[in-house]
């Protein structure tokens, strides 16, 4: 048996911008996702075959199928309609054919940590294991296979904190450190929203673009941009991620958290929407939390310092 690994991801800047050249910063998570694989003979005469099978966090199947070897056709006739068995085939065509040995059947298992539908990368870990495992670059199976900035499988490879950004060529990375002192008063709360982001970035392409080109609105970014990655302490951290929200909620026409749970914005609060905007998960400090436990209870959260790893 061989086995890989791939955090998740916490995308705490950058969401829709990181596609028009601007910076994202992003962190690993503490928990992600497994691949076991086994190598076996196959049996009597028939033709070699791959089994797999995706897991969810509680050892639940959730993703099942078996495909033909070397084409990667789809074996179950029930199957042949899935959008998301035709991706899983088309990384695994990306494969060298030599990879694929003769005589020799296949069993691949995922194991999620987290939830599914929390939005922290099962998609782009996936991605990253699959590539590991063929000897493949994850980035670029990723631009490939399902587009996007490729940020998440950064995180997913680098396995740290890292400030991302495309040129016309390249993705591009520095890594970076979060002081943990300065998010031990942060908590995720889990919104229950699963986003796609690249439907919802499609609603806000032409605003980006317009934002990308106007000198203006791109030196008040990166100027909170460079706050966001130089803060030392927790007001210079909370307020430029706070700023960073407004200018972009209003370039963008899009509602923050504080629109959509109808709650106020309070002195020295922080509550800012992680990754795609309206669902997935929201950063809290517990000045907001404890003004507005009642709006908050019925959401799953956790501490930030106990999911994301900050240096």
């Amino acid at each position: 048996m061989k086995s890989f690994y791939a955090p998740g991801k916490v995308l705490l800047t950058g969401e829709y911008l990181v596609l028009n050249g601007f910076d994202a910063i992003a962190l690993p998570t503490i928990i992600g996702q497994t691949l076991n694989t086994w190598e076996f003979d196959t049996p009597g005469q028939q033709k070699d075959f791959m089994i797999f099978e995706a897991k969810d966090q509680f050892g639940e199947v959730w993703l099942a199928t078996r495909f033909s070897l070397p084409n990667f056709e789809i074996l179950d006739i029930d199957q042949k309609e899935n959008v998301e068995l035709d991706r899983l085939a088309g990384i695994f065509k990306k494969a060298d054919p030599a990879f694929w040995k003769l005589g020799k059947s296949l069993r691949l298992e995922t194991n999620l940590q987290f939830n599914r539908m929390h939005g922290l990368g099962s998609s782009s870990t996936l991605v990253t294991l699959l590539s590991d495992f063929m000897n493949l670059d994850a980035l670029s199976v990723q631009f490939d296979i399902f587009g996007g900035s490729g940020y998440d499988v950064a995180i997913a490879k680098n396995r740290k904190p890292l400030v991302y950004w495309l040129t016309e060529t390249d993705s591009n990375w520095d890594f970076w450190k979060l002081n943990s002192d300065l998010t031990q008063n942060w908590s995720i709360v889990f919104y229950g929203q699963k986003m796609d982001s690249r439907a919802s970035l499609k609603n806000v392409q032409d605003a980006l673009n317009e934002i990308a080109e106007d000198e203006f609105y791109t030196a008040q970014i990166d100027h909170i941009l460079n706050l966001t990655k130089s803060a030392k302490d927790v007001l210079s951290l909370e307020g430029s991620l706070e700023m960073y929200q407004k200018i972009l909620s209003q370039s963008l026409g899009l509602p923050t958290p504080y629109d959509v749970l109808e709650i106020e914005p309070i002195a020295q609060g922080l509550c800012k929407w992680l990754g795609a905007w309206g669902g997935d998960m929201i950063l809290v400090n517990n000045t907001v939390l404890e003004t507005y436990h009642l709006k908050f209870e019925k959401f799953e959260k956790i501490d930030w310092n106990q999911l994301v790893i900050n240096e």
